[in-house]
């Protein structure tokens, strides 16, 4: 839903960002002006891990961030947004709900994370991993999503450096691990 810009989600995050106390999935933008937009902003829903209710401070949190949205007290991407909804829609063929990302838009510039520094990255993976659950979840990284095939698709089709990382890492370990029998140790 988020990646076709029917919603948009948000986390709610200590002061530092390294610890997420919940998750929220706001409505997406619809309206005729940027007023009556954020003015039509509902939460759809806001769940903590392992979709708990969440706790007190969060709740106030949540309500604080979206009666600064909707009181324009925070910047929203408008423009962006718009376009990812113009895009969707002349990409899309009638009746059919899938999409594919292209360059035009950034995931920096959608969801407002800076990808290049470690501990960002970290951070969302920590919250992430426990969506996601199962073998993913006990991952300590989100490398451990490469080993499905229909995520490396997904990673090469929106990235073809980061495939080509991921590839690489993956590769590592095998060449040392041959390197190792090629060449035994002496006695």
């Amino acid at each position: 839903k988020a990646r076709q810009g029917n919603c948009h989600i948000y986390s709610v995050q200590s002061g530092d960002g390294s610890i997420s106390h919940s998750t929220i999935e706001l409505s997406r933008l619809s309206g005729t002006s940027a007023e009556e937009e954020l003015a039509n902003i509902v939460v759809i829903q806001h769940r903590a891990r392992q979709n708990r209710s969440p706790s007190e401070e969060a709740e106030a949190a949540c309500a604080e961030f979206l009666r600064m949205l909707k009181d324009g007290l925070l910047p929203v991407n408008r423009e962006e947004v718009l376009a990812w909804h113009e895009y969707i829609r002349q990409s899309t063929p009638l009746g059919q709900q899938t999409a594919r990302r292209t360059s035009a838009v950034s995931w920096k510039s959608v969801i407002g994370m800076d990808w290049e520094a470690a501990d960002r990255r970290a951070n969302a993976w920590t919250e992430w991993r426990f969506i996601l659950g199962g073998a993913y979840g006990r991952g300590e990284t989100p490398e451990v999503i490469y080993r499905c095939p229909e995520a490396r698709n997904l990673v090469a089709s929106m990235s073809p450096k980061a495939a080509a990382i991921l590839i690489e890492r993956a590769r590592a370990p095998r060449a040392e691990v041959a390197e190792e029998a090629a060449d035994p140790a002496p006695m």
